[in-house]
């Protein structure tokens, strides 16, 4: 990848920057000179070949203006493009074409502004080629980690092939001369392939959180969103494969936007469920008393259901769920045995109680036998 973009971005400075001045030459003028009479050309009118050169001067600053923009020369050198564009606003507002020397003067203020624009794009270039290859590669490295190789390795594969053609087409331009237009049609194969790359990547993650509504059964929370992001997952693997990159990319933001919408209805909605199935079980802790009976099982439930709690007034109902998940059981536990000690007490204070009535019995019936026998 790296020497691809190496190759793409030598060629542009080849092409854009390497611009030789314009000559004027004379203008021809079909009538005898006067002998002894020298003419100042400059102050003839210009001829055809003059204003043609005049027009080629003002295409050239107008085409390295525009390079230089590409490639964001504002801003990684702002004193330099600043300094290109009064050049050329003084040139516009200076432009002549009255005589020849008018022309000649005209054609060296765009060719200075033309040159200045040139200098900031060579000094911007290694930057620029540094900044898109490192999004290219990052935007390629994201698909592959979310799993697009092992999913779709045909659709990598189309991006991949246009990084190839860039360098095929820069590299068949150069054999020809063929000009500046080979960088814009390059440039645009490799910013073609950068958008191919980022809808593969969002496209997946978007795939990546459909399946987790399907693991989870989310889709009945939302079902309108979740049928409209099925249809824009398919319109944008149909945009893919035609080659509109545009909508690819738009369509897998809009199926990743949906399905987003809907697994967080889905947590929501599966959070406050168990909220209140946590709210019931801790309610019947408390009524069998678990927070007297067995103190520390029943706080160590109550901490994390204040977790859950917390998690929740946060709005993070993933953390939510597992912990309110994990309580229900806990405050049940507590409850259940708070109701076994309940039990346990209440026989032992039926067995004290009858041994206390035996004793009294018993009592009695010696007290009998000690006054004499019975009465």
């Amino acid at each position: 990848m790296n020497t691809v973009f190496a190759g793409f971005f030598v060629s542009l400075l080849v092409i854009s920057c390497g611009s030789q001045p314009t000559v004027v030459d004379p203008p021809q003028d079909q009538r005898e000179p006067l002998k002894g009479v020298e003419i100042d050309y400059d102050r003839e009118p210009p001829d055809q070949a003059a204003l043609e050169a005049l027009r080629s001067a003002l295409s050239r600053v107008e085409l390295s203006r525009k390079q230089a923009l590409d490639i964001d020369a504002p801003g990684y050198f702002p004193p330099e493009w600043e300094a290109a564009e009064g050049q050329y606003a003084s040139a516009k507002g200076n432009a002549k074409d009255g005589t020849l020397g008018d022309v000649k003067n005209t054609i060296a203020l765009y060719e200075a502004a033309a040159e200045s624009y040139d200098t900031a794009a060579r000094r911007c270039l290694p930057l620029y080629y540094q900044d898109l290859s490192e999004e290219i590669l990052q935007a390629r490295s994201e698909a592959i980690d979310a799993g697009i190789r092992g999913l779709s390795p045909d659709r990598l594969e189309a991006a991949d092939l246009l990084i190839d053609e860039a360098l095929a087409f820069y590299e068949a331009g150069e054999s020809a001369n063929a000009g500046a237009e080979n960088y814009y049609a390059a440039a645009e194969l490799a910013f073609g392939a950068l958008d191919r790359y980022y809808a593969l990547s969002m496209g997946i993650r978007a795939y990546r959180i459909r399946e987790e509504i399907e693991e989870r059964d989310f889709a009945q929370y939302d079902s309108g969103n979740y049928d409209r992001a099925d249809g824009s997952m398919r319109n944008g693997l149909a945009a893919y494969d035609s080659g509109d990159t545009e909508k690819a990319v738009g369509e897998a933001e809009e199926a990743f936007l949906r399905y987003t919408l809907v697994i967080n209805k889905g947590w929501l909605s599966f959070a406050g469920d168990l909220q209140v199935s946590a709210e019931t079980a801790r309610r019947k802790a408390l009524n069998a008393k678990a927070n007297v009976a067995v103190r520390q099982e029943f706080s160590d439930a109550d901490g994390v259901y204040t977790r859950g709690t917390v998690a929740y007034n946060d709005q993070d109902y993933a953390g939510a769920s597992e912990h309110f998940s994990q309580v229900i059981p806990l405050f049940l536990t507590a409850a259940r045995n708070a109701e076994l000690k309940r039990v346990v007490a209440e026989d032992a204070i039926s067995t004290a109680e009858t041994r206390i009535s035996k004793s009294e019995e018993t009592a009695r019936e010696a007290e009998i036998v000690l006054q004499g026998g019975v009465q």
